[in-house]
């Protein structure tokens, strides 16, 4: 949906800003990345690099974060926007990590709730969160 790729786009934005949330943002797209390759025959990341755009891109940033990021991009186009798809691109766990991590870089908030609902689908994800600041509470994730 929009409002998923939007908030990865507003993700990777703040990753250039502050350094210190490109683990984190790196581990979600690579989360995304995998679903996204398997909505639409011939859409993957790997075939998207070899397009023009993702050569460009591969060229001017020398960068697989930025690449990673290009790419959800251009997802939001072919998969939500180009021809009326609106594909389900990201199943209900992905999407309440995307809406976690966008919580915890991008609004700076001091609590995250939810992160124990999808803890056993994506372990990491408290070691993501201890890494930029968060602690373990007994109702949810606060910023130290």
């Amino acid at each position: 949906m929009t409002s998923h790729f939007d908030n990865l786009a507003w993700i990777g934005t703040v990753v250039l800003e502050t350094p210190l949330y490109k683990e984190i943002a790196n581990w979600l797209f690579d989360i995304c990345i995998r679903q996204a390759d398997n909505k639409k025959a011939g859409w993957t990341f790997e075939s998207w690099k070899q397009t023009k755009h993702g050569q460009v891109i591969t060229q001017l940033y020398h960068d697989e974060f930025m690449s990673k990021k290009e790419f959800l991009d251009d997802c939001h186009d072919v998969l939500d926007h180009n021809g009326g798809f609106h594909l389900k691109v990201f199943d209900v766990a992905t999407a309440m990590l995307i809406a976690i991590i966008k919580d915890a870089i991008c609004e700076k908030r001091d609590d995250l709730y939810d992160v124990d609902k999808i803890k056993k689908r994506f372990p990491d994800l408290p070691k993501m969160l201890e890494k930029i600041g968060y602690k373990k509470e007994k109702w949810g994730w606060i910023k130290q």
